[in-house]
C-alpha cells in the first residue's frame, strides 16, 4: 500500500515483502514463553511428546506475531523503512562489513515505547547483518530474490533444544508467490526439495508459521543418514501461496 500510496520506492518495498518474511519466520518467540523451554527439556526422552507441545506452542505463538502485524508497525514507523533498505543496500553491495547497525538501533528505540515492537523492528538490522550473499541488485530482476545467511547470526542466542547444530548455510528465496529455504550442514551437501501444499488460507498460516523449522529438521535429519559418506545432509522447501491449489484446480476443470 506504501509503495502505491508513493510512500516509499518499488524498491524498498520489494526489501520489505522478503524481510518480513525473515522477521516472521526467525523472530525467537520463545522468549515470550519461558515455560515452554523449561517442559520442552523435561520430555527431551519423549520427542513424540516434544513434537506436540512443538505443535501446540507454534498455534498459540501465532497471537503473538503475524506478518499482518509486521507490515502494520512498519506503516506506523514508515521513516525507519528506507533506513533499513540503505543499511541492507551497503551490506549487499560490498561498501559496508555485515555488522548490526547500532545507530539505527538507536533510531528505533527513540522512535518506539512498546519493548515487542521494538524487538521486532531490530529484527530487520538482524536480516541486513546476516547477508552474506544476494542476487537482489543483479542488472536484470531475477524471477525471485535469494538471500544466503550467515547461519551464526540467524541463530545466536536460541535455544539448543530447538537448533542442536548450526547449519554450514541457510537460504532464504523470497518469489511473487511462494517462500522457501534451503538449509545444509556441510559446504558439500545432498538432500532433497518438499513442496509443502496448502489447501485453504487456515493451513498455510500454519505451514508458513513453521516452514524453517521444517526445512531445518529435516536437513539435520538428512545429515545424521549422510554420517559414513563424505556428502552433509541438506533440505529445501517451497511453500507456494495460500490459492496456488485453488488456482491449479481451476486449470484442471
Amino acid at each position: 500500500r506504501s509503495v502505491m500510496e508513493a510512500k516509499i520506492s518499488h524498491e524498498v518495498g520489494l526489501y520489505l515483502s522478503a524481510a518480513v518474511k525473515f522477521v516472521y519466520a526467525f523472530f525467537p518467540k520463545e522468549q515470550y514463553a519461558p515455560e515452554y523451554m523449561s517442559v520442552h527439556k523435561l520430555l527431551e526422552r519423549d520427542p513424540a511428546s516434544q513434537r506436540k507441545l512443538e505443535a501446540l506452542y507454534k498455534l498459540c505463538m501465532r497471537e503473538l506475531l503475524s506478518t499482518d502485524r509486521i507490515f502494520d508497525l512498519l506503516h506506523r514507523h514508515l521513516d525507519l523503512a528506507p533506513l533499513f533498505f540503505e543499511d541492507f543496500r551497503a551490506i549487499a553491495m560490498g561498501k559496508s562489513p555485515p555488522a548490526f547497525n547500532t545507530q539505527l538501533e538507536a533510531a528505533i528505540d527513540k522512535s518506539c515505547t512498546d519493548q515487542q515492537d521494538r524487538q521486532i523492528l531490530k529484527m530487520f538490522l538482524t536480516f541486513n547483518e546476516s547477508i552474506l550473499l544476494t542476487n537482489f541488485f543483479k542488472a536484470e530482476t531475477p524471477g525471485a530474490f535469494a538471500f544466503r545467511l550467515d547461519p551464526a547470526v540467524v541463530l545466536k542466542g536460541r535455544p539448543s533444544s530447538m537448533y542442536p547444530d548450526v547449519p554450514f548455510g541457510i537460504f532464504l528465496v523470497s518469489g511473487r508467490n511462494f517462500l522457501g529455504f534451503h538449509v545444509r550442514f556441510r559446504d558439500v551437501a545432498r538432500g532433497g526439495v518438499r513442496l509443502v501444499l496448502s489447501r485453504d488460507e487456515t493451513a498455510h498460516e500454519r505451514n508458513l508459521a513453521t516452514l524453517f523449522d521444517e526445512c531445518y529438521n529435516l536437513a539435520l535429519t538428512q545429515q545424521m543418514k549422510n554420517k559414513d559418506i563424505p556428502e552433509g545432509g541438506a533440505k529445501g522447501v517451497i511453500l507456494p501461496d495460500a490459492n496456488f491449489v485453488a488456482k491449479k484446480s481451476k486449470k484442471k476443470n
